[in-house]
């Protein structure tokens, strides 16, 4: 007897065992089936999060590829780590963001067709909406590419950069355009208020911004590196309409177009001031106008500028003042293998 209950115990173990044989198996064919069927979830690789302002939902689990975040700003606040791409698709987001303490990509132009994001040549716009600035990037060394950014508004006792400002940071705008700030106070700033500040803007548009600066550097701790960029449309109340270097900063422009900028008062492209110093390389100042000073190109105060392998064209100081180059006390220009012409003072 006691041979024939081990006996009858062991098949049952099998028969138990070939059960769960079996379940796991079939379990893993439906899922192949239905993986060949399209319907297995495509989740995010590690390291991406998803926004899509027309499906995204602002829950604790979101960002995967099914199931996106709805804005930027609860992305940046509860589901980004350090070192996150944060991949957005075309529409326009009204939100003011703030990036401190941590390093993030912000990627925008994306599309979604059937659970795949895809990049397209739709625009990703983040707006300010008017109620402040867009992006304050503080002790970060973040990347923003193919976004527009536009309707910022700075507070008037913190006027430092409509569209973004960096400080204390080494931060990256890429394939991006900058337009229609609504604050005045300037486009993109950068300064060394809470530690050393370095921009690096390439392949991008600033235009029409207001304000000392579509692109404004300050502090003997603060400095920009901009390749490939067109300003244009901008319009300064002071001076340096498209680029305003001053406060011992620093900044090199390499194949750049600055066109059709218009100060108040002088450098209605450019204005160096204040010990701070440029190069230029292999860049175009055309067509700027500074209405109150000299210098309808370039104004240079007290601070050191070197010009080379660009053309100083059909800039205009209406005043009787410099069409081309302004030069105050304490300024000095090097100009190397350049063209200055057709620059008027009337």
């Amino acid at each position: 007897m006691k041979n024939q209950s081990e006996v009858a115990s062991k098949r049952r173990r099998l028969v138990a065992q070939l059960a769960l044989t079996t379940g796991l198996a079939l379990l893993f064919v439906v899922t192949l089936l239905l993986g060949m069927r399209g319907l297995t979830p495509a989740l995010a690789a590690p390291g991406d999060v998803y926004v899509d302002g027309a499906s995204g939902s602002d829950v604790p689990t979101c960002g995967t590829t099914i199931t996106p975040c709805q804005t930027m700003s609860y992305t940046l606040n509860s589901r980004a780590s350090d070192g996150d791409s944060v991949l957005i698709t075309a529409g326009t987001y009204t939100e003011n963001l703030t990036i401190s303490g941590i390093t993030l990509t912000l990627r925008g132009g994306y599309t979604i067709s059937d659970s795949v994001w895809l990049t397209s040549t739709n625009d990703t716009v983040v707006d300010g909406g008017g109620a402040g600035r867009v992006f304050f990037i503080h002790d970060s060394g973040s990347v923003l590419e193919d976004l527009t950014i536009s309707g910022g508004a700075a507070d008037s006792s913190e006027c430092w950069g409509d569209a973004v400002w960096v400080t204390n940071g080494d931060v990256t705008i890429r394939s991006s355009t900058i337009k229609d700030n609504s604050g005045g106070c300037n486009g993109i700033e950068v300064n060394h208020d809470f530690g050393p500040g370095h921009l690096t803007l390439e392949s991008s548009t600033l235009s029409n911004l207001r304000g000392n600066g579509a692109l404004h550097v300050w502090g003997d701790n603060a400095s920009a590196t901009v390749v490939d960029v067109t300003f244009t449309g901008n319009r300064s109340g002071d001076v340096g309409a498209a680029v305003f270097i001053d406060g011992a900063s620093s900044a090199v422009i390499s194949n750049t177009r600055i066109i059709s900028n218009t100060a108040n008062n002088g450098g209605g492209g450019i204005a160096v001031w204040d010990r701070a110093s440029v190069v230029i390389n292999d860049s175009q100042i055309y067509s700027n106008t500074a209405l109150g000073e000299g210098g309808g190109g370039i104004r240079v105060g007290e601070a050191v500028l070197s010009l080379s392998n660009s053309s100083v064209m059909d800039n205009n100081a209406p005043n009787g003042q410099s069409g081309a180059i302004d030069v105050r006390s304490g300024g000095t220009v090097t100009v190397v293998d350049s063209i200055i012409a057709d620059n008027a003072t009337r």
